[in-house]
């Protein structure tokens, strides 16, 4: 049996849903007391922004022995093959996510060398084992 190590979504996604749900509470209050558009703007905003998060959240990235699976609710998992790798990096200002280069598969399952796509991995526990995992996955 294949082994596989399962990389769950950072905690500080919690705390982004906490403030998101928080703060559409407070803007459905205001909306109670009075109508106001702008209140309306922001919380669909609120709620989006909750969306993306709970999303995120949920999300788990897998490791197995030949490919990198991201795992989100609601939608199909998303696997790259470690033999269509092109490159692993991290990016981001305010909080570091992994992004994934990849090379495309065709239909008869060759991999399509003249085509690039990218992956981003929410932040992950242990994202530097993460990332040292899969940076010695990709061909040199």
């Amino acid at each position: 049996m294949a082994s596989s190590a399962i990389y769950s979504a950072h905690p500080k996604y919690r705390l982004f849903v906490l403030a998101c749900a928080v703060l559409a509470a407070l803007f459905i209050w205001q909306l109670r007391q009075m109508f106001d558009i702008g209140a309306v703007f922001f919380l669909a905003i609120v709620v989006g922004l909750l969306l993306w998060f709970g999303r995120m959240m949920g999300s788990r990235v897998v490791v197995e022995e030949t490919r990198v699976a991201l795992h989100t609710p609601l939608a199909r998992p998303k696997v790259v093959e470690f033999r269509q790798l092109a490159g692993v990096s991290e990016e981001g200002r305010i909080g570091q996510s992994i992004l994934v280069h990849y090379h495309p598969l065709a239909e008869h399952g060759l991999v399509k060398l003249d085509e690039v796509r990218s992956l981003t991995l929410p932040a992950v526990e242990d994202q530097e084992a993460l990332l040292a995992t899969l940076a010695k996955q990709v061909p040199v």
